[in-house]
């Protein structure tokens, strides 16, 4: 445990995490100071072992936690329900950012080194926050952006988990391009290569982006009912029914979501392309005030 970056990727849950990013930016030299002079825990007994956390160094008096853990631990009890609702990014890049970006939600980041960094944000921030950074940084800006969301762990699967597959496939791609690897679910990192076959795993990041706009207009466009009943009417398979239901599907909607619909071509959408749109939802904010019924309500 000598830097930062071990820090990490010892993280359960993803409040865990994000306390480590927020320590770490506080405190950017604890962790050589906890290397330096903190001692190694002792061997597990029945009454006493090293920190029940990082399993290496030893505990406080009176805690079941080495000193940074410790920390750590105070802190995740304050950003736990930050968690619930945010993302990662784990992006592996040509030259790290210049600055983070200034959005509507607080964002903790951590730069590791000059090639790698993470953040967290709310998830219904993701587009925002990747409009800035890309603006920010410039055309030049090359590599990869892993995105997952933040999940509390469990015995299977934890943030750590996630983390180290992401670092271990971080430079798969060429970096030619800035790339998005998108995962809506931690479990969805099990099979990445049946998502990578499906078409729904890898993006360039303008087109990622455009994705999700067209998922903040389908938001405010659509109710949520009307939201199922189109993917109930995009599942069907045979094709003189699924005109059928197109076509009353469009009567019974607004002209302004009938008119986004019918440019999307929706209808012809494949099952892979469908089930990507509707797992991009989650990651859109639903703003009554710009829903467009209320836009030309207030119009009128």
């Amino acid at each position: 445990m000598q830097n930062a970056y071990d820090w990490l990727l010892i993280s359960k849950s993803g409040g865990e995490l994000l306390a480590t990013i927020d320590l770490v930016t506080d405190e950017p030299d604890l962790p050589g100071i906890v290397a330096k002079e903190e001692c190694l825990g002792l061997p597990q007994t029945a009454f006493d072992g090293p920190c029940l956390r990082c399993r290496y160094y030893s505990r406080l008096a009176n805690s079941h936690y080495c000193y940074f853990c410790n920390h750590v631990m105070v802190r995740e009890s304050v950003v736990r329900s930050y968690a619930r609702h945010s993302v990662a990014l784990w992006c592996f890049v040509n030259y790290p950012p210049k600055k983070i970006p200034k959005t509507s939600h607080e964002v903790f980041c951590h730069i590791v080194d000059d090639n790698r960094f993470i953040c967290c944000t709310n998830r219904w921030n993701l587009k925002n926050f990747l409009q800035e950074m890309m603006m920010i940084q410039g055309p030049d800006w090359l590599g990869t952006l892993q995105i997952f969301p933040v999940f509390r762990g469990g015995e299977t699967l934890t943030m750590s988990d996630l983390l180290c597959s992401a670092i271990f496939d971080e430079s798969a791609l060429v970096q030619d391009r800035l790339y998005i690897k998108f995962f809506s679910s931690p479990y969805q990192f099990v099979h990445k290569r049946e998502r990578e076959r499906e078409g729904k795993l890898i993006f360039e990041a303008t087109d990622f982006v455009g994705y999700l706009e067209m998922a903040e207009i389908f938001k405010r466009g659509l109710y949520l009912e009307e939201q199922d009943r189109l993917r109930q009417l995009l599942d069907i398979e045979d094709a003189s029914e699924k005109q059928f239901y197109w076509g009353r599907f469009l009567a019974q909607v607004r002209p302004e979501a009938r008119d986004f619909l019918d440019s999307w071509k929706m209808k012809n959408w494949t099952e892979s392309q469908v089930s990507l749109f509707y797992e991009l939802l989650d990651f859109v904010k639903f703003d009554p005030d710009k829903c467009i019924s209320n836009i030309f309500q207030n119009e009128e």
